[in-house]
């Protein structure tokens, strides 16, 4: 009797062990199910906000607009709270002023130091590229940007071989070819060129750059950073306040682009003579009816899935107006 009743406790000892490795087992294998069920979500909802934002894309890819990108555009129409709880929007991201190719001259001159912090200075930020390099994140800039300005500032644009910081581009010439003394020689070709008045056409560009070409467009181009339908009213008229480009009244004139973009999407030919034929000229390098950078952003259920997309300039004189080239440079999904 003693051998049985110890081989019965032992029995249930064993039992109560099988019963608690099989809880332990359910509990585990209905945990593994439901991180499964989370991951299945999360990659679902990933999809689904990422075929907001393609769409988004797409549309601009389509540019019914070609002769300028405006807020008036058919992509706006199809932005807001979308099926199934996606609130899709869409920003210009290089109609602001750009860090990394902005010259201390224009800062020096026009109210745009204002966006510059308290302790420095237009040389210090441009010294401070010169030390440090170029790069995408205004945290680059930390100490140099005003903190409470920063929406006014991007890292994102290409850069204007008419009006870009010539430091900047001498960088941009050394990264993207690793060829010093090419960099050296393409910055005294451009301080030739500017000390001439010779603005470089889009249809020139590639004679301009020559064999290098292929490897500098499109970071370096002829094409006006800032878009004139979306830029903020403060960048507009310090703009056109530089004394450098001498244009006659230049409150009154900014003031009737301001308001002509109120009342319908500004074109190129409309933006030159709001600006004067003869005056306009320089101005127009940094003031133009297109942008080159966008942030496409979904989100929804505490998730966002955004894009930035880069759109070529014009390569050649001869290209089409139609022609629209886009690409994603950087993506994020955000848990």
């Amino acid at each position: 009797m003693g051998e049985r009743g110890s081989v019965g406790i032992l029995f249930v000892a064993v039992l109560f062990v099988l019963a608690a490795l099989s809880a332990c087992v359910m509990l585990y294998v209905g945990r593994a199910l439901d991180y499964g069920r989370r991951v299945e979500a999360r990659e679902a909802l990933r999809l689904r906000l990422y075929a907001a934002v393609r769409g988004t894309i797409d549309e601009l890819a389509a540019d019914a607009t070609p002769e300028s990108d405006g807020p008036r555009d058919r992509v706006w129409s199809t932005l807001g709270e979308l099926e199934g709880g996606v609130s899709l929007g869409l920003s210009d991201l290089s109609s602001r002023l750009n860090a990394n190719y902005t010259p201390a001259e224009l800062l020096e001159k026009t109210e745009l130091r204002s966006l510059l912090s308290p302790s420095a200075s237009p040389e210090a930020l441009a010294a401070y590229r010169e030390e440090k390099g170029l790069s995408t994140e205004l945290g680059h800039y930390a100490g140099l940007l005003r903190e409470d300005a920063l929406d006014s500032w991007s890292c994102f644009g290409w850069a204007n071989v008419n009006v870009a910081d010539l430091s900047s581009l001498r960088a941009l010439y050394r990264s993207l070819t690793g060829n010093e003394d090419g960099a050296s020689a393409f910055s005294l070709q451009v301080g030739a060129a500017r000390s001439a008045k010779r603005l470089v056409a889009a249809g020139s560009l590639e004679a301009f750059l020559g064999s290098s070409y292929p490897e500098l467009y499109p970071v370096i181009c002829a094409e006006a950073p800032y878009n004139a339908n979306f830029s903020s009213a403060f960048l507009i008229r310090a703009i056109l306040s530089f004394p450098r480009f001498g244009i006659p009244d230049p409150a009154a004139r900014a003031e009737a682009v301001i308001a002509a973009r109120e009342d319908h999407d500004l074109s190129e030919p409309e933006l030159a003579v709001l600006l004067g034929a003869s005056s306009g000229g320089e101005a127009l390098q940094y003031l133009g009816v297109r942008t080159w950078f966008w942030i496409v952003r979904a989100e929804a259920e505490g998730h966002a899935y955004s894009a930035i997309v880069a759109a070529w300039p014009r390569a050649t004189s001869g290209e089409g107006a139609k022609s629209r080239r886009l690409a994603v440079v950087q993506a994020s999904f955000d848990p």
